[in-house]
Parts: C-alpha cells; sequence; structure tokens
C-alpha cells in the first residue's frame, strides 16, 4: 500500500472512519509500505462463503508477519478498508500483550529500508544466559568456563573474540584464551584440543578462523570433543546438522550447530521474514556459514543456490532471489548494480574498509535504494552469533547437549 492513494483507494468509505484508522496508524507507527496486498480472485458472484467473491483481500503486515482476509460480499474498495482496519486492530493487540515488539516497528526503519538490527535479539538471549549461568554456579559452585584458541590476533574473528571475552565476564563466564605463537606446530594444536577435551573445568571449547594452513582438517575435526564444540567444526556435530530431518532438532538443541549461520536464521526468524517457499542466494561455501546455513534454510523450505568464486552470471542469480545472504569476506563487494528490488539482504560479513571501519560484504550505500530490508554491519548478525555462542557454551557446562 502507498500513503499517496491512502483516500482514493478508500473511495466508497466515509472520510470520518477513513481519518480514524489513519491516526491510529500514525499513532502505532505503523508504514504503509511494510504492507503486503493481494487479491484473491473467487468463483462466483455475491455471497461470503470462501472463493465465492471478486472481491477478496489479504494483507500482510511484514515487520510482524500478521496476516488478514477479507472476503466480503462487498465492493473492492470497503473490502480494502475492512481488511486494513482488522490488520491495524491484530498489530495494536499484538504490541499490548508483548511491548517489546515496539522496538521491531520503531528500530527497523532507516532511510527508507527496514534495517534487521540484532541488538534487541543478541540482549534477550543473552539475558537469558545470565540467568542459566547464575543458576549453574549456584549448583556447581563454579562459573561455566570457555577456552578461545586464536592464531591470529589482529583477524576480523579477533575483533568478536574481543567482545566475547568482555560479555563473558559480565554475565559470569569464566574465559581463557590461547594464543600458539608457533604457527606451524600442528603437534602442539592437537595436543592443546585434546588437553581440553579431558579437562573437567573447560566446558567448551571456541577455535578461532582463519587457522594457520594445514591445521583446518580431518585431524583437527575428528580430535574436537562434540560436547565443548559450541560452535560445531567437528564432525560429529557437523555430521549431525547435515542428517537432521527437522529444524526443529536445533532449536530444540539436540546438538551444537555454527553460530554465525544460525544467528543469520534466528534473526531472520526474530523479523519474521518469511522463508518457506522463497528462494534464497547464499553468496559463500565456507564450512561454518554458507554450507550449513543451506542446509538450514533447506529444513525451513526454502530453494537454495549456493554463490561462490567460480559462478558464472553471479548478477543472474542475485537479481532472480527473493533473499540474498552474503558470506564471503570481501569488504562491500555486491554493489546496488548486481541486485534486484525489493529484496532482503542479510549481510555476515566482516570485514574491514580502506580507513579501517568495519564493514560488510555488501556495499550498503549503494543497495539502500534497492532493498526491502537489510541487517547493519556491525550490529546484525554479529551481536546474536556472539549471543548464541555463550548460550552454548552454558549448555555444554550444564551438559544439556
Amino acid at each position: 500500500m502507498k500513503n499517496e492513494n491512502f483516500y482514493s483507494i478508500f473511495a466508497k468509505v466515509r472520510k470520518n472512519k477513513i481519518e480514524e484508522l489513519k491516526n491510529k496508524i500514525n499513532y502505532l507507527g505503523i508504514s504503509l509500505s511494510d504492507i503486503e496486498e493481494k487479491f484473491v480472485k473467487g468463483g462466483g458472484k455475491g455471497g461470503q462463503k470462501i472463493n465465492k467473491t471478486n472481491n477478496a483481500v489479504m494483507l500482510r503486515y511484514v515487520p510482524l508477519n500478521v496476516m488478514v482476509k477479507c472476503q466480503k460480499d462487498r465492493s473492492l474498495s470497503v473490502n480494502r478498508f475492512i481488511a486494513l482496519r482488522e490488520l491495524v486492530d491484530s498489530i495494536e493487540k499484538i504490541l499490548i500483550k508483548d511491548p517489546e515488539k515496539k522496538k521491531i516497528i520503531q528500530n527497523t526503519k532507516k532511510r527508507g529500508v527496514m534495517i534487521l538490527e540484532g541488538k534487541t535479539l543478541s540482549d534477550k538471549i543473552i539475558n537469558e544466559t545470565r540467568i542459566m549461568a547464575e543458576e549453574f554456579l549456584k549448583i556447581k559452585g563454579r562459573r561455566p568456563s570457555l577456552a578461545i584458541i586464536n592464531y591470529y590476533e589482529n583477524s576480523p574473528s579477533a575483533y568478536y573474540m574481543n567482545l566475547k571475552i568482555k560479555k563473558c565476564n559480565s554475565i559470569g563466564i569464566d574465559t581463557r584464551v590461547y594464543m600458539p605463537e608457533n604457527k606451524t606446530d600442528k603437534g602442539y594444536f592437537i595436543s592443546l584440543i585434546e588437553k581440553l577435551n579431558g579437562d573437567p573445568d573447560t566446558d567448551a571449547i571456541m577455535v578461532e578462523k582463519p587457522l594457520p594452513d594445514g591445521f583446518d582438517d580431518e585431524n583437527f575435526w575428528d580430535v574436537l570433543g562434540f560436547k565443548k564444540d559450541v560452535d560445531a567444526l567437528s564432525s560429529v556435530n557437523m555430521g549431525r546438522l547435515f542428517i537432521t530431518k527437522s529444524f526443529s532438532d536445533i532449536e530444540n538443541g539436540n546438538f551444537f550447530v555454527p553460530q554465525t549461520a544460525y544467528a543469520a536464521v534466528k534473526l531472520m526468524k526474530y523479523h519474521n521474514i518469511e522463508i518457506s517457499g522463497k528462494k534464497i542466494a547464499v553468496v559463500g561455501r565456507s564450512s561454518i556459514v554458507g554450507k550449513p546455513l543451506a542446509i538450514m534454510l533447506s529444513l525451513l523450505d526454502a530453494t537454495v543456490t549456493i554463490c561462490h568464486s567460480k559462478t558464472k552470471n553471479l548478477d543472474y542469480h542475485l537479481k532472480n532471489s527473493d533473499i540474498i545472504i552474503t558470506a564471503i569476506g570481501k569488504p562491500k563487494y555486491i554493489k546496488g548494480d548486481m541486485i534486484g528490488n525489493d529484496q532482503i539482504i542479510i549481510d555476515i560479513g566482516t570485514n574491514f574498509d580502506e580507513n579501517g571501519k568495519m564493514c560488510g560484504d555488501v556495499d550498503f550505500d549503494s543497495v539502500k535504494e534497492k532493498v526491502k530490508a537489510i541487517t547493519p554491519v556491525p550490529g546484525g548478525v554479529g551481536p546474536v552469533t556472539l549471543s548464541l555462542l555463550l548460550n552454548a557454551t552454558v549448555k555444554a557446562a550444564k551438559n544439556l547437549v
């Protein structure tokens, strides 16, 4: 729906009724551009039975995924008005029941594009994790413990590692960081993993990428204990993901999964982005993001295309997708002329531009006038990933997996 023809589309409705509805829309902060409208053509004339009217209207408020349908034996103008009024009333009831939902409406608009921020969801997960950590301390007499192995202190992942340490301390999780100086001694790396596997005071192990050449192979994947492997780098956890038959197995915490990929899906679901039946292009085929993300989206009934450095006609795949998810580690690589209109972009990239400023794989300024919604970098998928990793750490400590 569009604001500029708000009155003309309700030509057969009394003006005072239109004003009353418009005032409520403005009060709730609803943007008409966030309302999808479909017309359902029926098979007959008159009556109020399903599919018996040519004037059926279906509306969906995208940010909260609220849907209504009006199929009355009335003019199209009146049916559109009734549908919109019922939709606004439904939104109002949701906001009264859960005031936190108001933040979704307030915080997702910027320069005409919906910003899929991750802070609100991250804060919610962090608060749940803090409570779990406090309960663990009362029962076990110690705090949950996370061991982090990092070989490169200036890598993008090191930025998030420092955030992890700070956040861990604030919510009651102990951290130990291992930064081996010798970057060619694979034997030490494997022995360190084995030591941490057997340490009863180490509840979770996190290995930051990238690793030195030759380290990220089956020797590492097979030796990493799956019960402490909170980012699912082990053969066992990754294998479970690839053979699972239901996304609910992931949500129920039956095993650990790559948390960055999981964070992208969680953020999409939080912002009520429809996944089922959508064409989704995943740009990047890494074992920790692209591939597991494709599996998760497939479990949610999306049609997924994995694109990579050898993909021919990348622009074609991007322009013909409903949703684009990037995880290639190339700053501002995706430009506005490479995508279509009214798409949703989930930017997982963590990069630094020529000025040392953090940015994503997508050139935000280049695409902002074309997309329907996009995640910011920083502040999108990153905070959710961090919160899920810490949540998984406490779950590992409590032996919930």
